[in-house]
């Protein structure tokens, strides 16, 4: 892991200015990740669910985790965070009245430990499924142990829905965000609750590329810049299409993998999520336009959406080496959605999802190259991850010239995103999880260790170089 933190820092660092840099002390707790291949192992399926519809009212708990929804119910639609108070120093909404895109929208203010700036923004909550879409459902705050209630897609709304007589609720978070969803259960799923999954996955609600069942997922998004809206990340469905895999005659060819399934719905989700990177980059040349950035920066934006397309069709492609058939991205319609494009908005995202996040793409698309499973794969992982290097130079220098035309409302994002990031790595779960890094998937408490590393010895000290007005910084010796 060392040699792939030291080619990214390099780079990083001479884009932002410093210069005499060495490697960080060896004896750091962070500096040093192995990557090793633990053993796959499989799970004994729990009692399977009862035929006879679960007995209870609203939303029901089971002794074994299980989540269902025995009729309808009706929701808290209070929002606990603050209202805004008129003196923020970042304003999308100066009050309930201007938060109309939902019901129960609220204008709230939002910050986090003393020093860091403020800011109000628009959020909304839900009381009944009449607050929601058709195909949605309202999922009660204290239900889905989110901090209030929302809005989720619905296969089944109640139990009564289901031949099996459970509508389950589905809370999947991939690394990236929390996917809630209903759907029935049945007797054909791969498990039935979280105690028949292993090595720190649990039971949820996803697509194996072909079709969606209940199945023991771990953390699997891929890093790099997502797509979000409303402090969502989004992304399109996959569905079947030729035009976006080309495997040369390799479809297939771990089809016979005992996890060659969950191996294909893990690349099957970098796909979809590089897919929804072209749109984040097409928004962010939209809102440097917006802000008058100069015209380099706005080419290497555009050259960026390029290099996402062909990351997709070639996550699309690896995923088919898997087996099933060839599938490629639906509609994307909240690539259109709405901008906030302030200046503090605008630099908090570049930092969050560019500096932070690209840099981390960086860094493990090259430990995942060093093992990958063939060299094929290898070139295709360290191609993604010169390129994923090149946006986090993008960001960077996009920082610059942010901080340089507008100060300290750039400044304080910075700091606020670096805040926040530390606090995602601090409660990111280390349960090992299962997985196998020669494929792609690393295990979790690697994972952290190759993020926190990354964070503390390329991310902090650039940001800092970035922040400063001196043209160049030199390090300490």
């Amino acid at each position: 892991m060392e040699r792939a933190l030291g080619i990214v820092r390099t780079s990083i660092f001479a884009a932002v200015g410093i210069v005499g840099c060495s490697a960080p002390d060896a004896g750091r707790q962070t500096s040093e990740v192995d990557i090793e291949t633990p053993p796959t192992s499989t799970a004994t399926l729990t009692t399977a669910t009862p035929r006879e519809p679960p007995k209870g009212k609203g939303w029901v708990k089971e002794a074994n985790g299980i989540i269902h929804r025995a009729s309808e119910a009706t929701c808290s639609a209070e929002i606990a965070t603050p209202a805004c108070e008129g003196n923020e120093n970042h304003m999308s909404c100066k009050s309930d009245s201007e938060c109309t895109e939902h019901p129960h929208g609220k204008c709230v203010h939002q910050t986090g430990a003393p020093m860091r700036a403020t800011y109000c923004n628009c959020d909304y909550s839900c009381a009944s499924d009449a607050d929601c879409a058709k195909d949605e459902v309202c999922v009660c705050g204290d239900t889905s142990g989110q901090k209030q209630s929302k809005c989720a897609k619905a296969a089944c709304k109640t139990d009564a829905d289901c031949p099996s007589g459970t509508c389950a609720l589905s809370a999947y978070f991939n690394g990236c965000h929390t996917a809630l969803q209903l759907a029935c259960k049945s007797d054909t799923d791969a498990c039935k609750a979280d105690a028949d999954c292993t090595g720190g996955t649990h039971c949820v609600f996803a697509s194996d590329g072909k079709t969606e069942s209940w199945q023991c997922r771990g953390m699997g998004c891929v890093i790099g810049r997502p797509l979000v809206v409303d402090d969502e990340v989004q992304k399109a469905p996959n569905v079947e299409r030729s035009d976006w895999a080309a495997t040369e005659g390799l479809e297939g060819r771990y089809a016979a993998d005992p996890d060659a399934a969950d191996l294909r719905a893990h690349w099957l989700e970098i796909a979809a999520m590089e897919h929804a990177s072209i749109a984040s980059f097409a928004r962010f040349a939209l809102e440097l336009l917006t802000l008058g950035a100069p015209p380099g920066l706005l080419v290497k934006a555009q050259a960026a959406m390029a290099d996402e397309t062909r990351h997709a069709q070639l996550a699309y492609s690896i995923a088919l080496e898997y087996g099933g058939c060839a599938l490629g991205p639906g509609k994307l319609e909240a690539a259109v959605a709405p901008m906030d494009a302030t200046v503090y908005r605008v630099a908090y995202g570049l930092v969050r999802d560019g500096c932070i996040g690209e840099t981390f793409g960086a860094v493990e698309g090259r430990c995942l190259a060093a093992v990958a499973v063939t060299p094929e794969r290898r070139d295709v992982l360290d191609q993604i991850a010169e390129d994923e290097l090149s946006h986090a130079m993008l960001a960077f220098e996009a920082l610059r010239w942010m901080v340089a035309t507008f100060g300290d409302d750039v400044r304080a994002a910075a700091r606020d995103a670096l805040a926040q990031a530390r606090e995602d790595l601090a409660t990111m779960s280390v349960s090992s999880r299962a997985a196998r890094s020669e494929h792609g998937v690393f295990p979790a408490s690697e994972l952290k260790a190759m993020r926190l590393a990354a964070l503390e010895t390329i991310v902090e000290p650039a940001l800092s170089a970035s922040s400063s007005t001196r043209a160049s910084l030199r390090c300490a010796s």
